[in-house]
């Protein structure tokens, strides 16, 4: 089993702590960031140094993959047995 290394350099999620200090709404970027950690098992790591673009089609892949689950459980509960 490979160990994650932790670095606390500067630079370490400069973009993602950068991106929140200049939002004034800071509540979506922490709920992508839940969803992203949560839901898709992203750790918090690799979240902070994503960029905007690389949260926002995981989201997507996320909304996506939620939306045809839904579909499928509809007709599978409307077609006859």
């Amino acid at each position: 089993m490979q160990t994650r290394k932790y670095y606390r350099g500067s630079d370490f999620g400069s973009f993602f702590y950068s991106e929140l200090a200049s939002q004034a709404k800071t509540y979506h970027l922490l709920k992508e960031a839940y969803i992203l950690v949560h839901h898709i098992h992203f750790t918090y790591a690799d979240v902070k140094q994503m960029s905007r673009k690389d949260r926002d089609i995981f989201i997507n892949f996320f909304v996506e993959d939620g939306k045809r689950e839904k579909e499928i459980r509809d007709t599978s509960r409307n077609q006859p047995k």
